[in-house]
């Protein structure tokens, strides 16, 4: 996802084993496509659909941002403690 470039690999393991990432993934993409569509009309300026998608834009990805940050702080855990210089 261009929104996450340093999380890509975990992001294609989620989409793969996470049904709820994937389907918020879903939503994301078809809210941003709906958003371009919008953009693209003559009356662009006068249509309020434009600021409610970016609203749905920016709350899907914080969910995202929520999940990618579960995920990094259980691998980190599952790697146990590292050891420092001594």
């Amino acid at each position: 996802m261009k929104r996450f470039p340093q999380d890509a690999e975990r992001i294609g393991r989620l989409l793969l084993s996470h049904r709820e990432f994937r389907s918020i993934c879903e939503d994301h993409a078809a809210a941003e496509a709906t958003l371009a569509r919008i953009r693209a009309r003559a009356d662009a300026d006068q249509r309020p659909e434009i600021g409610e998608y970016g609203d749905i834009i920016r709350e899907l990805e914080a969910e995202l941002e929520a999940i990618l940050r579960a995920e990094r702080e259980k691998e980190e855990a599952d790697a146990g403690p590292r050891e420092g210089p001594e």
